[in-house]
Formats: structure tokens, C-alpha cells, sequence
């Protein structure tokens, strides 16, 4: 009969316990798991497991939505966030605000790197810019070419084919409206890459 030491002992039940767990995994098939965060506020999924991309970010505007967005609004400096949250609440219409908050934002960022953490708005800007439907407004005269607006959405609203047009709205003199954009029947132009 053999003797084992207690650190016998624990090497044995090291082997035992792999033997086991091999067995187990060559026998069956694991699904594979995401994990997610639940959002306290209804039991959706507030997070990834990972840093968030646009396609991600978009499922988590179109749960919150139902789906395409018509009459969205847009705003780029000189334009600001609350001219565009009173347009979009005028027309009736939608505001990321409304889909991407900045906690939303925050919560993600902790699944990111420092690189995509800057990212994180391009990308929800993307998103929504993918699901807006119709008519899009943008609150601006002049945007910097550095400007989401410039790099991001102003493209992607012309690239997906489900824009009709798309309205500057003069920060100064709200009812001025200056048309930037009118679908063509011919085709769109090539969606920009993702940030």
C-alpha cells in the first residue's frame, strides 16, 4: 500500500480534479457566455463585455428606440447640446441624448482602453447616425473638419440610403434652414470607417 504526504496528497487531487475537467470538456459542448452588467432600471443589458463597438452601441439605441429614428438632430460647435435637445423636442424628433447617456458612456469606458475610451462618442455618434431615417437636422453654420459631425455623421447620413435630406439649422436664427443634403436616386456614397 502507498503513502502519500499531504503534499502528495494535493498534487493527487491537482491531477484528479484536471482528469476530471478534461473529461468533462471533450465530452461536451459549453455554449459560450457573454457576460453583461443588468441595468437597474428595467433589467436590459447596460454594457458589453467588452469595449463597445458601433454595432454594439447600435443594439443598445435600437433596444431603446424600437428601431429607425426619423427627424434626427444633430449639433456642432457653434451650434450646442441644448439647441439641439429643444429642435429635436419641436419636431418631435430624436437626440442621442435621448438613447446614449453620459453614464452609458462612463460605464462603457471602463471596458476600454484610453484609445477607445476617446472613441466611445465617435462611436455612438456612428451609431445613431446608422439608424436615422427620414429627414436629419444638424444645429450649425460652420463645422470643423475635426468635428464628429464633419468625420462621422454627416457621411454616415448620406451613405446609408435612408436619409431624404438633411437641414443646417443657423444657431442664431433657429428658423433658418439651410438644406446641405437631398438623396440621390442614383446612389450613396461609401459609408466613412468606423472609429
Amino acid at each position: 500500500m502507498f503513502a502519500f504526504t499531504s503534499t502528495d496528497n494535493s498534487l493527487l487531487r491537482l491531477v484528479l480534479l484536471t482528469i476530471a475537467l478534461l473529461t468533462v470538456t471533450s465530452t461536451t459542448r459549453a455554449l459560450p457566455v457573454q457576460l453583461v452588467e443588468l441595468d437597474a432600471r428595467g433589467g436590459s443589458q447596460s454594457k458589453p463585455a467588452h469595449c463597445p463597438s458601433v454595432n454594439d452601441i447600435e443594439a443598445h439605441i435600437k433596444q431603446k428606440s424600437g428601431g429607425t429614428l426619423s427627424n434626427t438632430v444633430y449639433w456642432s460647435h457653434p451650434g450646442s447640446m441644448t439647441q439641439a435637445h429643444t429642435l429635436a423636442k419641436t419636431l418631435s424628433g430624436h437626440y442621442i441624448y435621448d438613447y446614449v447617456s453620459n453614464e452609458d458612456i462612463a460605464a462603457w469606458g471602463k471596458l476600454c482602453t484610453p484609445a477607445e475610451q476617446k472613441a466611445l462618442w465617435a462611436r455612438a455618434s456612428y451609431a445613431f447616425a446608422k439608424l436615422s431615417s427620414g429627414t436629419a437636422y444638424v444645429v450649425t453654420t460652420t463645422a470643423n473638419s475635426d468635428a464628429i459631425w464633419t468625420k462621422y455623421e454627416f457621411p454616415v447620413l448620406k451613405g446609408t440610403g435612408l436619409i431624404n435630406s438633411v437641414l443646417s439649422v443657423d444657431p442664431a436664427n433657429p428658423k433658418k434652414f439651410t438644406q446641405l443634403f437631398t438623396k440621390n436616386p442614383l446612389g450613396n456614397p461609401p459609408l466613412p470607417a468606423e472609429p
